[in-house]
């Protein structure tokens, strides 16, 4: 117990490869992803502010989500390369403020061609950032503990979900 007081506060293990510092990135990645999946259950209220406030029709609703995901997957699958050519923190920082000026953005546009550009580049931001949590869930864990931290990472995805 002497030895570990004598230790900043970060570098305390509090299990067997589990130190303070690693909880609480492992704690910042949840709550981003919570919130990301939050805005990301908004469709519905997306659907009435461009349905109503945009002008947009039936049928030029769906691209809002269509541009979204694609961009959204595209980027799942080019994230590990942009990780290994500038490193994860960089991307992770990039997509967090990529999606919220996109947020901003979305929120004052006036037209629906905007919006709907808007969303595709929130997917793209929000696909970054995605990768970069799962990255730093595999980093930080040993391979006993990653079960334990990936089910984690699974419940405060769905429970974000679910909150909508």
């Amino acid at each position: 117990m002497i030895a570990a007081r004598s230790r900043p506060f970060f570098q305390i293990e509090l299990a067997e490869g589990i130190s303070v510092s690693k909880v609480f990135v492992m704690l910042a990645a949840l709550i981003s992803l919570f919130v990301d999946q939050s805005f990301n259950g908004v469709y519905q209220s997306i659907q009435q502010y461009a349905g109503g406030s945009l002008s947009a029709s039936a049928d030029e609703l769906p691209w809002t989500l269509i541009g979204f995901n694609t961009f959204y997957y595209v980027t799942l699958l080019l994230t590990p390369w942009l990780i290994d050519r500038f490193g994860r923190k960089p991307i992770f920082g990039l997509g967090h403020l990529t999606f919220g000026v996109l947020t901003l953005y979305l929120a004052m546009t006036a037209s629906l061609s905007g919006f709907i550009v808007g969303r595709c580049f929130q997917g793209m931001a929000q696909g970054t950032f995605f990768v970069c949590a799962v990255a730093t869930v595999l980093t930080l864990f040993p391979p006993k503990l990653r079960g334990i931290a990936f089910s984690f990472f699974t419940v405060s995805m769905s429970k974000a979900i679910l909150c909508w």
